[in-house]
């Protein structure tokens, strides 16, 4: 268990191998706030893990999700920014500013509320503005030298498929 007294209450992170080091790197955020604090993990020769001292990035605009996704022998960052319109994929290597590789903007009335790496592509979550709970995807493909990302597609909610069996049960009594 690590210690990080100078780390205000409510920081989310990740950890992930950044750059060409074998150790990896703590990356500290807030939602809704532009600070990336990127922290090295060392682990000395009797297998003790100690945290480096903090790097402060500012970025851009402000950071509401962060994901590491393998990228080839290395680790790129997924940024959710602002208020979801807009995910930028970043070059990092744990030591200086992370780099733009290339930015998305969600399709209109659409914002991006998660993604996930699997493997061969991003799933990217999209929801409305207002909602509560995403209800749409949109896969996003390494394509030489950049990404491409498909059209947003709708996902089957729970409440259409509860609302389907009640509909085919009340067919059945009739």
């Amino acid at each position: 268990v690590l210690d990080l007294a100078d780390l205000p209450k409510g920081y989310e992170y990740i950890v992930a191998p950044f750059g060409k080091g074998e150790t990896a790197t703590l990356l500290f955020f807030m939602s809704g706030q532009r600070l990336l604090d990127a922290r090295q993990l060392t682990v000395d020769a009797s297998g003790q893990v100690s945290v480096g001292p903090a790097q402060e990035f500012e970025m851009d605009a402000s950071i509401k999700q962060l994901f590491a996704v393998p990228h080839g022998n290395t680790t790129r960052l997924v940024m959710i920014l602002g208020n979801g319109s807009t995910m930028g994929i970043y070059d990092f290597d744990g030591a200086n500013k992370p780099q733009l590789v290339q930015e998305f903007k969600a399709p209109e009335d659409e914002v991006y509320s998660w993604a996930v790496d699997t493997g061969n592509a991003l799933v990217c979550l999209l929801k409305r503005p207002s909602a509560l709970v995403s209800t749409m995807y949109q896969i996003v493909k390494p394509a030489s030298p950049k990404y491409t990302a498909s059209a947003s597609a709708d996902m089957t909610t729970l409440d259409a498929v509860v609302y389907g069996i009640y509909d085919l049960i009340q067919s059945t009594q009739e």
